[in-house]
C-alpha cells in the first residue's frame, strides 16, 4: 500500500463501515455494503481530516461488524434520536411546553395536585414567560406531554422491531428513522 492509501472506520446513517481510501486517484472503495453517494461522501470526509499527506496506519484493520453488532449500533442511535424528541419540548394550546425528563415530573406532580384538589392553580414558567393554569389546564398540559413522550417510545418501538426483523446492513440501512412528533 503506498502512502496515498489508507483503510478508516466511517459511520453511515448510525452504523459502522470500513472503507479503503486511495487518495491519489480521488477513489474511496466500501468494504461493507454501501451506495455510490455513500462512497463519495466517505471519501470527501475522509480527506478532510487526513489532508494532503495521509500516514497508513500499521494496525490491521478492525473485523468487520457482524450483523447482530450492527443491530446493536443502529438501536442506540433509535434510543437517541427518541431522547432527543422526547425532551425536544411540545406545544400545548399555542404554548411550548418543556418536556425534559425535570420538568416531566414536574408537571405529573402539578397534575396529580389538581386531580387531588380541582380548585388548585398555579404560575407554570415557560420559554415565554409564566402562564396561569387551572386545574383541568394543569391536567390538560399533563395529557398532552404524556401524549408527546408515549408518541415518541411507540416510534423508537416500531424502529426497533424493523432493526429486529432486519436479516443485512442493507435493510438495516434503509430503515428510515424520521421522527415526526
Amino acid at each position: 500500500m503506498d502512502i496515498t492509501s489508507k483503510f478508516a472506520s466511517v459511520e453511515i446513517n448510525g452504523i459502522g463501515r470500513r472503507a479503503y481510501i486511495n487518495s491519489s486517484i480521488g477513489r474511496a472503495e466500501l468494504l461493507s455494503d454501501c451506495t455510490a453517494h455513500d462512497v463519495k461522501d466517505v471519501y470527501d470526509e475522509v480527506m478532510a481530516v487526513w489532508g494532503e499527506n495521509p500516514t497508513v496506519p500499521d494496525e490491521p484493520l478492525p473485523p468487520e461488524p457482524t450483523l447482530d453488532e450492527l443491530k446493536t449500533q443502529k438501536k442506540s442511535a433509535i434510543a437517541a434520536a427518541r431522547y432527543e424528541a422526547e425532551t425536544a419540548g411540545t406545544t400545548v394550546n399555542g404554548v411550548l411546553i418543556d418536556t425534559g425528563r425535570d420538568s416531566q415530573a414536574l408537571i405529573t406532580g402539578a397534575a396529580l395536585a389538581a386531580v387531588i384538589d380541582s380548585s388548585y392553580s398555579l404560575n407554570w414558567k415557560t420559554e415565554n414567560g409564566f402562564i396561569h393554569l387551572t386545574a383541568p389546564e394543569i391536567i390538560a398540559v399533563a395529557q398532552a406531554v404524556r401524549a408527546h413522550v408515549q408518541t415518541c417510545f411507540d416510534r423508537e418501538g416500531e424502529l426497533v422491531a424493523l432493526v429486529d426483523a432486519a436479516q443485512t446492513a442493507e435493510e438495516l440501512d434503509a430503515i428510515d428513522m424520521t421522527w415526526t412528533v
